[in-house]
């Protein structure tokens, strides 16, 4: 779910410092959130059916990233829907349904950064998709020659 504007909330609080920094230390992703954010690098792949492993790439680079600064990636993924957020989840979908028939009529017209746009929006990370990237994330760590 998330909190609406979080790091804006948090940003007289923060600070950037270069990843080095955390050498040696843990940090805890959501790993939904890296799903998201790499998905808006396929998204027209993913709302249109196209197989396309983007956004599991992308995930997997920032893993190596961290293990490369010899930083250790807690990955939490959500578990399964709770009736508490139905509502929630229901205009979510809601939401991304009306995405996806803007995105498309927009393509169909030839506005094809402005239907990337509303298909960005319209992607739906599934827990498929979560799965798909965990079995990857194994068998990198199997063979950690894949890592670096």
């Amino acid at each position: 779910m998330g909190i609406q504007n979080l790091l804006k909330i948090l940003s007289s609080i923060t600070q950037s410092v270069d990843i080095s920094h955390y050498n040696g230390e843990s940090v805890g992703i959501d790993g939904y959130c890296w799903l998201h954010k790499g998905a808006s690098h396929c998204c027209y792949e993913l709302c249109n059916d196209i197989s396309t492993n983007k956004h599991i790439d992308y995930f997997i680079d920032l893993v190596k990233l961290l293990l490369h600064h010899k930083i250790k990636p807690i990955i939490v993924f959500d578990g399964c829907h709770l009736p508490s957020k139905q509502i929630v989840e229901n205009s979510r979908a809601q939401k991304r349904k009306e995405s996806l028939k803007i995105a498309h009529s927009l393509d169909q017209e030839g506005h094809k950064s402005k239907a990337l746009q509303y298909y960005s929006k319209a992607v739906d990370i599934t827990p498929y998709m979560a799965f798909q990237c965990i079995q990857v994330i194994k068998s990198c760590l199997k063979d950690k020659n894949k890592m670096y």
